[in-house]
C-alpha cells in the first residue's frame, strides 16, 4: 500500500492554484516574520537611553592639585579612571588618525555598525567555546556603549 501524503481533493487542483496556494502561505509567513522583526525592535528599543543623554552626561575627572601660583601641578588625585578632558582642537591630528588606524581602519568607509565584522566575531568565538576571543566593534559602537550602555 502507498502512503498518501496529500489529500485527493489537493491534487484533483490545478497546478496554477497550488501556486497560488503556496504564495499565499509564503506571503502570509513573511508578513508575520516582518511583524515579528517588528514587535522584537520595538521591545528592546523602549529600554534604550535617549541618545541626546550624551550631552548631559557626567564624567569623572581627576582632581589636580596646584601650587599658590597656579602653574606647577602638585598632585593628579584620581577615582578608577585617571581623566582629564581636552577639547579636540587640543589634541594633534596625528593622534586622531593614529587612534582610528588603530581601532578602526574602516572608520570612514562604514556608517558605524560593520556587519561582516560582527559575523566574524562571533564565528571565532564560538570557535573559542564562548569566549570573547574578538571583538566586533567599531569606534561608533564602543562610543555608545561606553557613554550610554554603561555605569
Amino acid at each position: 500500500m502507498k502512503p498518501v501524503f496529500i489529500s485527493k481533493n489537493f491534487r484533483s487542483i490545478s497546478t496554477k492554484d497550488k501556486w497560488k496556494f503556496v504564495g499565499k502561505i509564503a506571503l502570509y509567513l513573511f508578513g508575520a516574520g516582518v511583524l515579528a522583526t517588528i514587535g522584537i525592535f520595538v521591545y528592546f528599543i523602549k529600554d534604550l537611553p535617549s541618545p541626546t543623554a550624551i550631552n548631559s552626561r557626567v564624567v569623572a575627572e581627576s582632581t589636580k592639585i596646584y601650587d599658590r601660583t597656579g602653574e606647577h601641578l602638585l598632585y593628579d588625585v584620581h577615582g578608577e579612571e585617571k581623566r582629564t578632558i581636552v577639547d579636540l582642537n587640543q589634541i594633534p591630528e596625528n593622534v586622531k588618525f593614529a587612534t582610528i588606524a588603530l581601532e578602526d581602519q574602516d572608520f570612514y568607509t562604514h556608517h558605524g555598525i560593520k556587519i561582516t565584522s560582527i559575523i566574524r566575531s562571533v564565528f571565532k568565538n564560538l570557535q573559542k567555546g564562548g569566549v570573547a576571543a574578538q571583538g566586533g566593534s567599531t569606534i561608533t559602537q564602543q562610543f555608545v556603549k561606553k557613554s550610554l550602555l554603561t555605569d
